[in-house]
């Protein structure tokens, strides 16, 4: 699963691209979590987890905003 450390002051932040970008690595996020269209057109769903399991986002094709969620790091599930 992708990690996302959300908040940190080097993090990232601006525009989406709007071509799709697979990260295999750890990402920044501050602020926006842009997640490209899934290949497939089968709904997909996904959230946001924090360390312990515990969901803390729902997230949807597109922007996702993240700026109320606490700096640390959270898995894409």
């Amino acid at each position: 699963y992708p990690v996302y450390r959300i908040g940190f002051a080097s993090g990232l932040e601006g525009a989406a691209s709007p071509g799709p970008r697979m990260a295999k690595l750890p990402t920044i996020v501050r602020g926006l979590l842009f997640l490209p269209g899934a290949p497939s057109h089968e709904p997909q769903a996904a959230s946001l987890r924090d360390i312990s399991g515990r969901k803390v986002l729902d997230l949807h094709t597109g922007a996702n905003d993240a700026r109320a969620l606490a700096p640390g790091v959270y898995f894409a599930w």
